[in-house]
C-alpha cells in the first residue's frame, strides 16, 4: 500500500503523548539575566506533574509583588505558577520577564515548556528556537524542541496526517541527536531517540519503503542495546526479520552502529562480512549504509550511502578500516569518522587460516603413506603436486612455500600451505 494506515499514526501519536518528558530547571542564578544555565534537571510526564521546588532560590507570595520587579522576579513567579499547574499565568510572568530582558534565555526556555504543557506547539517551538539562537549549546532546549516539530496547535491524533507526523519525527530525531551530542548523559535521551527511530521505521514500513524502514529499525535496535529494554530489542529484531522476508535483497545492507562506548557520538561503525578468499587476495568491496546528513530543511536525517573501498591482501579478522569525515554529521557541520570492521571466516572449503599460513588435511591411503607417492592437492591458488615420502605417518606436516596468506605490510611475501597427512 502507498499510504500509512491511519490507526498506526493514531497509536504512535498516543504513545508519543504519554512519553513526552519535560525537563524544568531546579535552580536559578542570582541577579543575572544572562546567567549560566544549570546542569541539574528533573523530569515529569505528559500529565503535567511538576517536581517539588525544593531549593528554589526565592519563594515569595504572588499576591505581594514588589514595587519594582526585575526580570528574574517575574521568572521565579512563573516558575511557581508552573508548579501549581497554572501555565497561562506562568506564560504571562515569563512574558513580562522577556519584556524587561528580551534575551533572557531561561525565560524563553521555561515559557516554551509552559506552551508545550498547553499543547501550543508552534509557540513552544518558536521559544525554544529563539533560546537556541541565544545559547546554541543549550542541550535541554534542543531536547524539548524535539517534541514540538511540525505539530499543530491543540493537535489530536485523529487529525494528524501522515506528512505532518513524518515531519514531526524527522525534527525530533534531529534535535535529540544534537541534544545527546551536547549532553550525552541527558536523562532518558537515548531511549527517547530509539523510540523516535522506531516510530519513524513503522511509518516507512507502512509506506512500503522497506530500505528506509530497515535503516531506522537498525538505528533503533542499536540504541535500545545501550539501555535495558530487552522487550524493545526483541520487538525490533522481529520487525527486521519480517522486512527481510518481504525483501531478501535487504540483507545486502551493512549494519551501521553508533553511540558505541568506544566511538565518538558522530562516528559510525559498520560490520562487513568479507569472504575467506577476498581477505587473502584483497578486493574492491561495495558498502551500503546510512549516515546522518542535513537535508534541505536543515534537519539531520539518515541518508543512504554507498562506498567502494580497496581491501588490501592479507587482511585479518576484525581489522578496522578508518575513513575520516564519512561518519554522521554533528554540531556545526562537524563530520565523524566511518569505521568498517571486517568479519572474516577462519575456515573455507577445508582450508584453515593460522596467521599467514593455510592448513588443510591431505587424505592418503595406508599404502601411499608406506610406499610414498606423488599426489595432486588443492591450495588456495589451485592444484599443486605434493611429494609424500615413504614411511609417512599420520599427522605429518608437508609445507608448500608461497601458497599461504600475504603479509599485510609486505604482500609480496606469503606464508606456507601446510598439508596435514591423514589416512
Amino acid at each position: 500500500m502507498n499510504t500509512v494506515n491511519q490507526s498506526i499514526i493514531n497509536e504512535i501519536y498516543r504513545q508519543l503523548k504519554r512519553a513526552i518528558p519535560v525537563l524544568i530547571l531546579s535552580l536559578f542564578s542570582n541577579g543575572s539575566a544572562q546567567a549560566n544555565l544549570p546542569a541539574v534537571a528533573y523530569s515529569f510526564d505528559a500529565a503535567n506533574q511538576l517536581p517539588n521546588s525544593g531549593d528554589l532560590a526565592k519563594q515569595r507570595s504572588l499576591d505581594e509583588a514588589p514595587v519594582r520587579q526585575t526580570a528574574q522576579d517575574f521568572l521565579e513567579q512563573g516558575y511557581v505558577y508552573s508548579q501549581q499547574g497554572d501555565f497561562q499565568s506562568a506564560i504571562e510572568r515569563y512574558t513580562e520577564a522577556l519584556r524587561l530582558d528580551p534575551q533572557y534565555t531561561e525565560a524563553l526556555y521555561l515559557r516554551g515548556i509552559a506552551y508545550s504543557s498547553q499543547e501550543n506547539y508552534p509557540l513552544a517551538f518558536e521559544d525554544f528556537t529563539q533560546a537556541l539562537h541565544l545559547q546554541p549549546d543549550f542541550a535541554e532546549a534542543y531536547y524539548h524542541r524535539a517534541w514540538t516539530h511540525g505539530l499543530p496547535n491543540q493537535a489530536v491524533a485523529e487529525n494528524l496526517m501522515e506528512s505532518v507526523f513524518s515531519t514531526a519525527l524527522d525534527g525530533m530525531i534531529s534535535d535529540l541527536h544534537i541534544a545527546l551530542q551536547l549532553q550525552p548523559e541527558l536523562p532518558h535521551g537515548i531511549s527517547h531517540l530509539a523510540d523516535a527511530y522506531y516510530q519513524r521505521a513503522l511509518l516507512f514500513a507502512n509506506e512500503e519503503n522497506l530500505e528506509r524502514a530497515l535503516a531506522y529499525y537498525q538505528r533503533a535496535l542499536y540504541l535500545y542495546q545501550q539501555t535495558d529494554s530487552l522487550s524493545q530489542q526483541q520487538l525490533i529484531q522481529g520487525s527486521i526479520e519480517e522486512l527481510m522476508q518481504r525483501d531478501p535483497s535487504l540483507s545486502d545492507y551493512s549494519f551501521a552502529q553508533f553511540l558505541s562506548s568506544t566511538l565518538d557520538i558522530n562516528d559510525v561503525r559498520i560490520d562487513f562480512a568479507l569472504s575467506f578468499r577476498d581477505a587473502i587476495f584483497g578486493d574492491e568491496i561495495e558498502v551500503r549504509f546510512d549516515r546522518l546528513r542535513r537535508n534541505s530543511s536543515g534537519l539531520l536525517a539518515l541518508v543512504s550511502t554507498t562506498f567502494t573501498i580497496d581491501v588490501p591482501p592479507g587482511i585479518t579478522h576484525e581489522t578496522r578500516l578508518r575513513i575520516q569525515e564519512e561518519g554522521d554529521e554533528g554540531i556545526e557541520g562537524l563530520l565523524g569518522t566511518l569505521y568498517i570492521y571486517l568479519d572474516i571466516p577462519n575456515e573455507y572449503e577445508g582450508f584453515r587460516r593460522e596467521g599467514i599460513d593455510i592448513l588443510s588435511v591431505l587424505q592418503v591411503s595406508e599404502a601411499q603413506a608406506e610406499q610414498g607417492a606423488q599426489l595432486q592437492a588443492a591450495t588456495i591458488d589451485g592444484e599443486v603436486m605434493v611429494t609424500l615420502p615413504p614411511g609417512t605417518t599420520r599427522g605429518t606436516e608437508l609445507s608448500i612455500p608461497g601458497h599461504g596468506v600475504p603479509e599485510l605490510t609486505s604482500p609480496d611475501i606469503r606464508g606456507d600451505h601446510i598439508f596435514i597427512v591423514d589416512f
